[in-house]
């Protein structure tokens, strides 16, 4: 039996394989929950973009409505001969233009709902393009606190993570490299019986009778000149461990970065969202205006489609600000590490998941 006193001393070193693999586990359960977060990530954000572009076809559809109705009024107001036909020309033309935006809409709802049913691994069934999601919700996400969101992000974001655990591995090398720098001292102990007798039987009915034994304990001390590969191998790890805190420490300075980037996406978005109703209502006022100036024939048909124009513009742009401030929520999310939780994944470790 030999116990290293020096040396390779202590439980560390004969478990440094065994730790190094739990790190490994770990570190990989975390970049599997990393691919998971992109996946939810892109996937609710696909979903919200198929939202925006039913949404956006829902607009251009209704500005088709006005149009044509619009025509029809201007084509009775020239048979009253209250209007010219210089009017019903830029109605239709104005048809003409609301009917490719409808056409145009439909493509992009197309193409929007083959990008979600790719994430979804069903494109192959979406052949009569019926999937459809909920519209654009009225409420927008809340304004963030950028400390509780940083406090999330060094928590559970899974990038951060994983250097945590490169570093710890980092300091068990250095920890191993030191034990094995130290000069060899061992503790041996030697011991054995033997049976005295000319016959084989009575040799073995020997050992047992306590009629030969040896025991012997050493202490063993090599001091090999130089130590250089050992010294070598320490310094290495010393420089892995000093090169691991400062990527950790970089790393947070990116999170605090990205998080105040992406909290002020969330800020940004909800203001443009009050800015852009503010202007979609004064626009549909001034289309009510529009309208009752064009029935009393103080205005020509082109001063009412230009203010049709100006609200659709408005109304498109709240819904883009809505569209836009709900993904700069999710990159949030996703930054923070928290996506799962918001969807209420419970994500297990690694072990619990093999459990069957």
């Amino acid at each position: 039996v030999t116990q290293p006193l020096l040396k390779n001393a202590g439980s560390l070193v004969n478990r440094a394989a065994v730790t190094r693999a739990e790190i490994n586990v770990l570190r990989e359960d975390e970049s599997l929950r990393a691919a998971a977060l992109d996946v939810v990530r892109d996937t609710e954000m696909a979903y919200w973009g198929l939202a925006l572009q039913q949404e956006r076809l829902l607009v251009s559809r209704a500005a088709l409505d006005l149009s044509r109705s619009l025509l029809r009024e201007t084509e009775a107001k020239v048979g009253q001969g209250l209007k010219t036909k210089v009017d019903v020309l830029q109605a239709q033309a104005d048809v003409a233009s609301k009917e490719e935006a409808v056409t145009v809409g439909e493509q992009g709802v197309g193409d929007a709902q083959d990008t979600l049913a790719r994430l979804m691994h069903r494109l192959a069934e979406l052949e009569d393009r019926s999937l459809s999601v909920s519209p654009l919700p009225d409420t927008p996400p809340p304004a963030p606190d950028e400390d509780s969101s940083f406090t999330r992000a060094l928590e559970l974001q899974p990038e951060y993570r994983i250097l945590q655990k490169n570093l710890e591995e980092s300091e068990l090398e250095f920890d191993v490299a030191r034990r094995r720098e130290r000069p060899e001292l061992n503790l041996v102990g030697r011991g054995g019986v033997a049976g005295k007798a000319d016959d084989r039987a009575d040799a073995y009915d020997g050992m047992f009778a306590g009629e030969g034994y040896n025991w012997k304990v050493d202490l063993v001390f090599r001091y090999p000149l130089g130590l250089r590969e050992e010294g070598a191998r320490a310094a290495q790890a010393y420089y892995g461990v000093a090169q691991g805190g400062l990527r950790l420490e970089d790393a947070e300075e990116q999170i605090l970065q990205d998080v105040r980037a992406r909290c002020r996406g969330v800020r940004t978005g909800l203001e443009r969202i009050r800015i852009a109703r503010v202007a979609r209502e004064l626009n549909e006022q001034q289309v009510e205006q529009e309208r009752e100036r064009f029935d009393a024939g103080l205005i020509t048909v082109r001063n009412v489609l230009d203010a049709q124009d100006d609200l659709n513009e408005a109304r498109l742009r709240v819904l883009v600000a809505m569209r836009d401030t709900i993904e700069a929520a999710v990159r949030l999310g996703r930054l923070e590490g928290s996506l799962l939780e918001t969807h209420g994944i419970d994500w297990k470790p690694n072990e619990e998941r093999a459990e069957p």
